[in-house]
């Protein structure tokens, strides 16, 4: 019995560290995952960019979140997008910046709070962003949209945008 519950425990454990999983909610459009913390907002980046699109999921910001002028790292890119749908429900994120010059994957495309943005944003205000970049298409928002994306009741204010060298196309929403 013992052994067993040695077996159980480091299992589980294994689990939790490993599991980056750390949302309320289970991504349907009536139960929509819960975006709390920045770290949720971290979470969701880093899945995008390993390759989680996310798809026909919904997610929603249940509150204001202040990252403090730390450096952001973009949500998905013109390879990897977040094709889910992103409702901000009024609330604001502020206070990010990026200054990366070239992305850790060598893509050259997509900076902006979303990098890469394949489905619906809406209800969100970004506040006190400040974005410095030489690559192509870049924006406060969101730098590459395709199609399927649609963005709507969005609002970017008291934010900057610098384009360092380089050459492409770039604007605060998209």
């Amino acid at each position: 019995m013992k052994k067993r519950s040695y077996f159980l425990t480091a299992f589980l454990l294994f689990a939790g560290i490993f599991n980056t999983w750390a949302y309320d909610g289970d991504g349907s459009a009536a139960t929509p995952y819960q975006i709390k913390t920045v770290e949720d907002l971290k979470t969701l980046a880093t899945e995008v960019n390993e390759g989680n699109a996310y798809s026909g999921k919904f997610f929603e910001l249940t509150t204001d979140l202040d990252l403090e002028e730390a450096e952001w790292t973009r949500i998905g890119n013109d390879k990897k997008l977040f094709s889910g749908t992103f409702d901000g429900k009024g609330h604001s994120i502020s206070n990010f910046k990026i200054s990366e010059s070239t992305a850790t994957d060598g893509t050259q495309n997509g900076v902006g709070l979303f990098g890469g943005l394949g489905g619906p944003l809406k209800n969100l205000i970004i506040k006190g962003a400040n974005v410095t970049n030489k690559q192509q298409n870049v924006a406060v928002l969101a730098g590459t949209i395709t199609a399927d994306a649609k963005i709507e009741n969005c609002v970017v204010m008291n934010s900057t945008l610098t384009m360092d060298g380089g050459s492409g196309r770039f604007g605060f929403i998209i």
